[in-house]
């Protein structure tokens, strides 16, 4: 009998440690978001799962994607992956913030989807389009079937929260063996060691110049954040994927930028590249730079 109560109260003793209870309150209560505030603060977040065919999941693919609100209010963007052995993922989304704050898209999904010579890719056929409205903030799954398996592309909404984006001005921006494509799937260029306060990039499909400190001609365009940089001009955004971690911590650090697509290089992949650690020596690389 004691043996019994004894494993009675061992059995009791671990169910008490596997429980996780969390309890909190406050005495305030949120205001609601205004529609211009909506657009400053939303995010998007793209990634990509394959479950079986009962929706089970079997892996997460190495794919992650970002947006934000371009100054027009808007995100429109290509969204092209392809995976050994899969039918290539070919997708069109925009998303906009009405005035009554109703966050309302269109995903298109397409036979196929090429980079082009110029800046806008070559489509193929119209397969499937939706148009949605997000409701309760939730995430919205794009379904695609692929013979015995399912792929699932999701789409999530969050906030960025206040403290969220932090102004860093003494570091350096260390691109190693980066990749700096925009949202048509467009690659710009690929890059070998450049460290610095204060970067240019010269490429076939534009001049980029980027630093976390404030310059002349540049303003904050977007964050850095683990390995990425994302920028964002009117209905360009330009995303650097680089090998080795931006930022050590997991702030999104701020990006001051300048972007000029009319200044180009001669030739595809051919970068012209300069960097610095004075702005006005920087400054002076840019100008002739962009001769």
């Amino acid at each position: 009998m004691k043996t019994s109560i004894a494993l009675l109260s061992l059995c009791i003793g671990f169910s008490a440690l596997a429980a996780d209870n969390d309890f909190s309150g406050t005495n305030n209560r949120g205001k609601p978001i205004s529609a211009d505030e909506l657009r400053k603060s939303f995010l998007l977040e793209g990634d990509i799962f394959i479950t079986d065919s009962n929706g089970r999941l079997l892996y997460q693919v190495g794919e992650h994607r970002g947006w934000e609100f371009s100054q027009t209010g808007k995100i429109e963007s290509n969204w092209s992956f392809q995976e050994k052995n899969r039918k290539q993922i070919a997708l069109t989304h925009k998303w906009r913030v009405e005035n009554d704050g109703r966050i309302v898209g269109t995903i298109a999904q397409y036979e196929s989807m090429a980079r082009g010579n110029s800046r806008e890719p070559v489509i193929g056929k119209l397969l499937r389009e939706q148009n949605f409205e997000l409701k309760d903030f939730a995430p919205v799954n794009w379904v695609i079937e692929d013979e015995k398996e399912r792929v699932v592309v999701r789409f999530t909404p969050r906030l960025k929260q206040a403290d969220e984006v932090v102004d860093i001005q003494d570091m350096e921006i260390n691109l190693k063996n980066a990749a700096v494509f925009d949202n048509t799937g467009r690659l710009w260029t690929t890059t070998d060691e450049y460290p610095g306060k204060f970067i240019g990039l010269k490429t076939h499909a534009g001049l980029v110049a980027l630093s976390f400190y404030p310059f002349k001609g540049g303003r904050v365009m977007g964050v850095a954040k683990g390995n990425d940089i994302t920028l964002n001009k009117d209905d360009l955004q330009i995303t650097i994927k680089n090998s080795v971690p931006l930022v050590a911590s997991d702030d999104a650090v701020k990006v001051y930028a300048l972007i000029d697509r009319s200044q180009k290089s001669d030739r595809i992949k051919q970068l012209h590249a300069i960097s610095s650690s004075k702005e006005t020596n920087f400054l002076e690389r840019l100008s002739e730079l962009r001769r």
